[in-house]
This record gives C-alpha cells, sequence and structure tokens, in this order.
C-alpha cells in the first residue's frame, strides 16, 4: 500500500474496516473499535481536567469514543474523520466525515487536538493540515504525532505512516507553518498526566497556545 501522493477519494477508501479490525493485516490495529473504548474516554477525561474547555474539536477522532465522553462532561465537542467506516461506527452524531487537510474546519474551539494522525498525511498537505487546526482554535492546539527518534525512514506494519520525522522537527514546522506559540511550560505538565503517561503518550504531546502570546 502507498499511499503518498494520493488524492483525497483514494487516501479516504485506505482507512476501511479492515484497516482499523482486520487483526493488524493492514495496520497496526487490531479490533480498534473495541480496544480504543478505554483509553479514549480516559482521554476525554484528561483534556477535561487539564484544558476546562467550553468547546472542543479532534481532528481524525476514528470512530469517537472521546468525543461522546467529552459531551458527556458537559463540552460541546466535535469531530471529523476521513474515514467513512469510522464515521457510521461511531455511536454519536458528534462525529463527522471530513478530511482537514483538505477542507477548512468550520468554526473554532476552546480546545482542538489530534492524536496518531499528521504522520498520516500525504506530504503536499502537511502544512495546510497543521495550518488549519491552529485556525480552528481559540486558545489551545493540542497535537500528538508519531516521532521516530531512532532514525527509521519505514513501519513495514504501517504503511500510511508517510512522515517520518522527530519531536523536534514536528515543533519546529507546526511553529513555522502556523506562527503558533510552542507552550513548553504546559506541555511539561500534560505529559505528566494519567493518560499520557499510561499510554506512552508522554515524549510526543506538543501544546501551542494563543493565551499569553
Amino acid at each position: 500500500m502507498n499511499i503518498s501522493g494520493a488524492d483525497e477519494g483514494s487516501t479516504r477508501s485506505v482507512y476501511n474496516k479492515e484497516y482499523f479490525e482486520g487483526n493488524r493485516s493492514k495496520s497496526n490495529y487490531s479490533g480498534y473499535a473495541e480496544a480504543s473504548y478505554g483509553p479514549s474516554r480516559i482521554l476525554a477525561e484528561c483534556l477535561y481536567k487539564f484544558f476546562r474547555p467550553l468547546n472542543a474539536f479532534n481532528g481524525g477522532c476514528a470512530v469517537g469514543h472521546d468525543v461522546k465522553r467529552m459531551a458527556e462532561l458537559g463540552i460541546d465537542a466535535h469531530g471529523v474523520d476521513i474515514s467513512d467506516w469510522a464515521v457510521e461506527y461511531a455511536d454519536t452524531p458528534r462525529v463527522g466525515q471530513g478530511d482537514f487537510s483538505t477542507s477548512l474546519i468550520p468554526g473554532q474551539y476552546d480546545l482542538v487536538y489530534s492524536y496518531d494522525v499528521v504522520e498520516h498525511i500525504v506530504p503536499e498537505r502537511l502544512g495546510f493540515a497543521v495550518s488549519n487546526l491552529w485556525q480552528a482554535t481559540k486558545r489551545d492546539l493540542l497535537i500528538v504525532p508519531a516521532t521516530y527518534e531512532n532514525g527509521e525512514t519505514f513501519d513495514p506494519d504501517e504503511p500510511t505512516h508517510l512522515t517520518f520525522q522527530p519531536y523536534a522537527w514536528w515543533v519546529k514546522f507546526i511553529v513555522a507553518q502556523t506562527g503558533a506559540r510552542f507552550d513548553e511550560e504546559a506541555t511539561k505538565r500534560f505529559a505528566e498526566e494519567e493518560h499520557s503517561k499510561t499510554f506512552a503518550y508522554s515524549h510526543r504531546a506538543m501544546i501551542f497556545t494563543r493565551i499569553g502570546a
């Protein structure tokens, strides 16, 4: 599977049921919808406590367990995913089909976040994608890419990972594309949260903010 340089339609078709549920036949995932339920709800509770947003947007939310949980907590939460299967599976109308690497995100939110998504975006659309996430936030942007500190250039188990770069590269790239301020202090505090430590996100999360800019 090679989606580099693919158009939106062909990219969209990659993320089907087999991708998420196919016992690692097309990706690193196996039984994603069930396996992600608990961690995603913990994520929602973590974001609620840490950021205290009135509204939030998840770019690349898959089946949207976190979006649903945030809404239960009283947050006006929404998300989009490129996958038709994931959106159909989602147990909430707050999840819609969309590709933020090609289409502007409507509205603005206190918190915009995107976990394990930006590395999947075809390189020629990556600048637009991160700028789009930034323009959609009124306050905080949380991006968590896959990072490859040891210099790997290919993941045989996940051919949809198209951008292999270390943490510092991502921070520099996002700042250059958006003009956002990297909030190093908030990022360090977020790395100590239960969800970050339990699910090995502490070394990958990065927060950009308009506060104090």
